[in-house]
């Protein structure tokens, strides 16, 4: 509160409850990061059980909404484009009201490169051959592979030159089935990758 004092020392009335403010600083960001089917996760810290406003921003751009008011702590970006560089922040909002500190004129930023189109899969006795298209600004592909039934996360068989867009796995048991996916790399980071894949099914 404040209270006016004239020059013979006499002080004015004032508001006696004042008004107050309810701080809490923004929430920090422990990992912006390229997850499967062309998106970027965000994830933060927790504060309290506040709700939360996702910002994002691309360079020379303008800080804009993209998900308001939610109690969790992760969201995934789904309108990202390849080649473009964002960056994310987060504010503490209730009731539409932010009340949290000042968004962070940086952000957390990231240079997005989508997922490679996975297009054929063949196979002969003793292997399996698969291709899939060329991202603009990928320098290389991470070739990776998952085993039906006994191997629920992808493992990574090769990493190839930017200009190869086949890969024939001869290290395969052709009594299991698999899928496969490529994912886009460069000097940036991991790009995305088809969560899907192609399937090889005995």
């Amino acid at each position: 509160t404040v209270k006016a004092i004239n020059k013979k020392g006499v002080a004015s009335r004032y508001l006696y409850n004042g008004i107050y403010c309810y701080f809490v600083r923004a929430p920090k960001i422990t990992s912006v990061k390229t997850v499967a089917g062309n998106a970027v996760e965000i994830k933060w810290e927790k504060a309290n059980s506040f709700r939360y406003t996702v910002f994002r921003k691309e360079i020379g751009g303008d800080w804009e909404i993209l998900h308001g008011d939610f109690g969790g702590t992760t969201w995934t970006d789904k309108t990202v484009e390849n080649g473009k560089t964002y960056r994310y922040t987060i504010r503490v909002g209730t009731n539409k009201k932010y009340i949290s500190s000042y968004i962070y004129e940086n952000g957390d930023a990231i240079t997005f490169l989508k997922a490679p189109e996975m297009q054929s899969i063949t196979h002969t006795e003793n292997e399996i051959s698969f291709n899939w298209d060329a991202v603009e600004g990928a320098t290389s592909y991470i070739v990776m592979r998952k085993t039906h039934g006994s191997s629920p996360s992808w493992e990574e068989l090769a990493e190839v030159d930017s200009s190869v867009l086949e890969f024939t796995d001869d290290t395969a048991d052709m009594q299991k089935s698999y899928s496969y996916t490529v994912r886009s790399n460069n000097e940036d980071g991991l790009g995305s990758y088809d969560g899907t894949g192609l399937e090889y099914i005995v």
